[in-house]
């Protein structure tokens, strides 16, 4: 994970539902996916239009009864290892789950949007 601008490009995609009452609201749900941190830009395109979820039962019953639809989002930000070791005293290697944990944090949650788009639960 060499870069000639000393840093470092991550990618994720994430699953959540939108609240029925506040869609601003959005909460995980279980989905086809991966939630690791990644460099590989094309693995995180493909992630992001596979994304699915089903209509099922869980803890708090159907989805479809506690949440409007479900937005899939493509996240991405630059990673400086030297300050990531810096800030966490861990080498960035992010086949390590403490750095995965901690990766959030780096940026503070302020992730770069690279694309985003709302799905409908599908029924059974």
């Amino acid at each position: 994970m060499k870069s000639k601008y000393n840093f470092v490009q991550v990618y994720n995609v994430w699953v959540n539902g939108r609240d029925k009452n506040d869609v601003d609201q959005h909460f995980p749900v279980n989905n086809n996916l991966d939630r690791n941190w990644h460099t590989d830009f094309k693995q995180a395109a493909m992630d992001y239009f596979k994304a699915k979820v089903r209509d099922c039962e869980g803890k708090f019953g159907l989805y479809s009864e506690i949440y409007q639809d479900y937005i899939v989002t493509l996240y991405s930000f630059e990673v400086e290892p030297v300050k990531f070791k810096e800030k966490f005293g861990l080498e960035f290697d992010l086949s390590d789950e403490q750095v995965q944990e901690l990766v959030p944090y780096y940026v503070d949650y302020n992730f770069n949007t690279v694309a985003e788009r709302i799905s409908k639960f599908k029924r059974r």
